[in-house]
């Protein structure tokens, strides 16, 4: 039993709602009791809909609910500096902080797990596929020390009607593989997306996609025997010399880096989750932030890769 005010569990029930049956709710508000006469994409916007809405009441009450555990740890700590294991045990205030710092944690994964409910049913009940999400390189902490904000604009700013874009810092199952987003379609397709915010971001970003697209280009040209015999011929030459300062300095370099192992835990989620290549790459594209860039790459399952169980569809 959470330990919550009436208001905290109302909240709770709600975001549960919008998450599990919103979609069902909402259409037999309309006199619609049978489903199975709608068309099946517009089941399916009504239930993103459900999503976005109990991802925004996850947020709601998610981040004081940090900024509470926060301060409150900060408390503790003060409290604690200087004293012995055992004195920590007697005291009965830094228990009391304790016992609060648990009641805090108990409600805020609670309201995660919601999001744990929607990321399970928009990756339908695939445990591979989001247990290899968790690469070793997850990380933790508050949410408010995470680019939460871009994300959160991200979602507003790239959401078309039918669409739903989970923020995957909300939830507990996926991990560092998963990227910032999760996007899912209407025609159920579904991508793992990286946000990267500020200009040297977006310039590494830009480079890197035009390097793959040029080192394509030459070597095409190079199996029609057709390929650069000057440098001044060489695609690839022109797009590094206009860029050697991300190959020359230090800082850059670590960043491009560190991006390209981000990149490839990310594609490697998709390459090992299924034996027979079932998620496939289909384009990228990019957005503009007001505060930076984001590139998405989606990825749609084969139709015989569509599991029976989900419970959204």
């Amino acid at each position: 039993m959470i330990e919550a005010d009436a208001e905290t569990k109302a909240e709770l029930r709600e975001a549960v709602r919008l998450a599990k049956s919103y979609a069902a709710d909402s259409f037999r508000a309309e006199g619609i009791e049978n489903f199975s006469t709608l068309p099946r994409e517009t089941f399916i916007a009504r239930c993103h809909e459900g999503f976005h809405l109990a991802q925004e009441r996850i947020l709601k009450n998610v981040l004081p609910l940090q900024q509470k555990l926060k301060l409150l740890r900060t408390d503790i700590r003060k409290q604690s500096k200087g004293k012995k294991k055992t004195e920590i045990q007697r005291d009965e205030a830094i228990q009391k902080l304790h016992k609060e710092e648990a009641r805090l944690l108990t409600i805020e994964k609670t309201f995660r797990r919601v999001a744990d409910t929607i990321a399970w049913q928009i990756l339908r009940f695939n445990r591979v596929l989001m247990r290899s999400t968790h690469t070793g390189h997850d990380g933790g902490g508050y949410l408010s020390d995470s680019n939460i904000a871009s994300a959160v604009e991200a979602t507003a700013q790239l959401r078309k009607p039918g669409e739903f874009y989970l923020i995957n810092d909300l939830t507990l199952c996926l991990g560092a593989g998963a990227g910032d987003l999760t996007w899912v379609k209407i025609d159920q397709s579904i991508a793992f997306a990286e946000l990267k915010t500020g200009v040297e971001n977006t310039r590494i970003l830009e480079f890197l996609h035009a390097y793959g697209e040029k080192t394509k280009e030459q070597s095409v040209r190079i199996e029609e025997g057709n390929g650069p015999r000057t440098p001044e011929e060489c695609p690839v030459h022109d797009l590094l010399g206009a860029n050697i300062d991300l190959l020359t300095d230090k800082s850059k370099r670590k960043q491009i880096e560190r991006m390209t192992r981000q990149m490839e835990r990310m594609d490697a989620v998709w390459s090992t989750s299924a034996p027979t290549s079932a998620w496939i790459f289909l384009s990228r594209r990019k957005v503009s932030l007001s505060s930076g860039t984001a590139w998405r790459m989606f990825r749609k399952p084969r139709t015989n890769m569509r599991s029976k169980k989900s419970a959204m569809h």
